[in-house]
């Protein structure tokens, strides 16, 4: 066994302050204080980075909001590109209501998926209820946001755009508008939808 004045003698002794204060200040050395801060630049750049794409995110959530959700339906249809309406047609509609009420003109379904405006460039727009009951009429119509899904007569010289004025109707929302003209082609109607704004 060992004896005890060595054990002692052990126990006794002590590193001299000047060892202490040199281990205790190279603990905190620069490399060491550099790594501490790389890597909390490393952790808030992760967070600035997460804060980053959760705002694109947010951003394009909203865009995608903001592409606006109104369209038009020609005979059920919705037009998503252009659709064809001949002269035939609405002279019949004028003279003899198919398809449509006495309103005449050229019937269209105008969705929405809020308040709404509805301008034309040339011609009149007749809001009828789903009773068939004109509520309102004029170049400009408001639609509510109390239903989706408005019916609507343009009515207008529509030859005139066979001569080669181009008719245009807006629909308005909250977050944008859409486009439609009316265009001659080959003595036809087309109406086209253009752009959204």
């Amino acid at each position: 066994m060992i004896p005890e004045k060595y054990i002692d003698a052990y126990r006794s002794i002590k590193a001299p302050e000047t060892l202490h204060d040199r281990v205790t200040a190279s603990s905190a050395s620069p490399v060491r204080r550099t790594r501490a801060l790389l890597k909390l630049i490393a952790a808030g750049a992760s967070l600035a980075a997460s804060f980053a794409v959760i705002t694109v995110a947010v951003i394009a959530f909203n865009m995608s909001r903001s592409d606006i959700g109104a369209y038009i339906a020609y005979n059920g249809q919705p037009v998503e590109t252009s659709v064809a309406i001949t002269m035939n047609e609405v002279s019949q509609i004028k003279a003899f209501g198919i398809g449509m009420s006495d309103y005449g003109g050229i019937r269209l379904e105008v969705h929405t998926t809020g308040t709404a405006t509805v301008t034309v460039s040339s011609g009149t727009l007749t809001l009828v209820d789903e009773y068939g009951t004109a509520t309102d009429s004029g170049s400009l119509l408001t639609l509510s946001d109390d239903k989706d899904s408005h019916t609507v007569y343009w009515q207008a010289d529509f030859y005139e755009v066979i001569e080669g004025e181009p008719f245009s109707l807006v629909i308005a929302e909250e977050h944008g508008s859409v486009t439609y003209t009316l265009t001659d082609s080959n003595g036809e109607l087309t109406l086209t939808k253009n752009s959204k704004n």
